[in-house]
């Protein structure tokens, strides 16, 4: 099977709960990126972006709607999908008195193809 679609998304949408109210990030969203292709997302601040690449990379779960990443679906293709993008967040995930080989030591074993070196 050739993938066309480096990331689909199709009626996508997400709520979050702040401070009690429902706060709709994405509503029925159909987005196709083709592989080779550079895209950005540009917007204003709530606009979806960063909800889009957390969905995208699996860190939250889309409240309704479809995705895939290079072909995989999630949540069981997963682990390809790591193993075949990067993504670099607005605000690092690890806490600032850890070394870059400690980093890199807890990340490794989430990807198949890990080069420690």
């Amino acid at each position: 099977m050739r993938v066309t679609a480096a990331l689909a998304f199709e009626g996508v949408s997400k709520t979050f709960l702040t401070g009690g109210l429902s706060v709709r990030a994405l509503q029925s969203v159909d987005i196709s990126i083709q592989v080779g292709k550079v895209t950005g997302l540009i917007g204003p601040d709530g606009a979806g972006k960063t909800t889009l690449m957390k969905l995208a990379m699996g860190q939250i779960q889309p409240d309704s709607g479809t995705l895939r990443v290079c072909g995989l679906s999630h949540p069981t293709g997963l682990k390809g999908i790591r193993n075949r993008i990067g993504y670099v967040p607005e605000e690092p995930p690890f806490l600032p008195n850890r070394r870059v080989e400690e980093i890199a030591r807890f990340a490794g074993p989430f990807f198949d193809h890990w080069d420690s070196s």
